[in-house]
C-alpha cells in the first residue's frame, strides 16, 4: 500500500468535486456502488493508520525484540527494522 497515494486520495475527497484526479483506481466505482464513500480508500488510511500504533516488546533471555516484525530492539523509541514506535515500560 503506498503511503503517499492514499494521503493524496484522502486530500481529493476532501478538497475537490467526486474523483476528479484521484489517484485512486477503484474510487469512482467505490463513489457509485456505496454511496459517495470510498470505503477502500478509508480502510486502506486505517491500515497505514494501525501501522504506526506502538508495540510491546516482547523478551528472550533479557533481550528485546520487536512486538511487530520479532527483531532485536537496541533501545529508542522505535524499531530500527520496521519503524513502528516501541511501548517501552514492563515485561
Amino acid at each position: 500500500m503506498d503511503r503517499e497515494k492514499v494521503i493524496e486520495a484522502i486530500e481529493n475527497c476532501i478538497g475537490q468535486p467526486k474523483c476528479k484526479d484521484c489517484p485512486w483506481e477503484d474510487c469512482e466505482v467505490e463513489h457509485e456502488v456505496v454511496n459517495s464513500v470510498p470505503y477502500g480508500l478509508m480502510r486502506d488510511a486505517i491500515t497505514l493508520l494501525k501501522e504506526q500504533e506502538a508495540v510491546k516488546p516482547t523478551w528472550s533471555r533479557g533481550k528485546p525484540f520487536c512486538g511487530a516484525c520479532g527483531l532485536r530492539i537496541h533501545g529508542g523509541k522505535f524499531c530500527g527494522e520496521c519503524g513502528r514506535p516501541v511501548l517501552w515500560g514492563g515485561r
